[in-house]
């Protein structure tokens, strides 16, 4: 008699482990498969980074300080860019601000199209191989 209730626990045991670890009744149970081995390889890809950003190079044409645009002389022609606080302005390794850039200055900038469909700089490299103008240099040319 001490066998029944033993064998009853074993069978109610079985079906229970049975039930958990069945592939029908798991893949009813769990919704989309996971993937296998073959498709490890696959899923575990990271997505794709974000693409660099575009960059300009050329000759300042025109700068109007108040509503934060300029316009370069690209190889492509004339181009538009608008800068923001945000905007970062290098000569070498010295850090500038947007009020030390002149008409002339040869540059490169990294940019993104905002939405606004405008051109909007991240960062502004002045060539180093142009010669810095004093104020009273660029007075006496113009």
């Amino acid at each position: 008699m001490k066998s029944a209730p033993i064998i009853a626990l074993a069978v109610s045991t079985a079906v229970v482990f049975g039930s958990l670890f069945s592939p029908g009744l798991r893949a009813q149970e769990a919704g989309p498969a996971l993937p296998g081995p073959a498709d490890a390889g696959q899923s575990n890809q990271k997505s794709p980074a974000k693409p660099p950003s575009p960059f300009a190079k050329g000759a300042i044409l025109q700068i109007d300080r108040n509503s934060q645009l300029f316009l370069l002389d690209t190889p492509d022609g004339p181009r538009e860019f608008l800068w923001t606080p945000k905007t970062y302005v290098f000569r070498g390794k010295e850090k500038l601000s947007m009020d030390k850039l002149r008409v002339g200055d040869h540059i490169k900038l990294a940019f993104r199209t905002n939405e606004r469909g405008q051109a909007e700089v991240k960062r502004i490299k002045v060539d180093m191989d142009q010669p810095v103008q004093t104020n009273q240099q660029r007075t006496a040319s113009q």
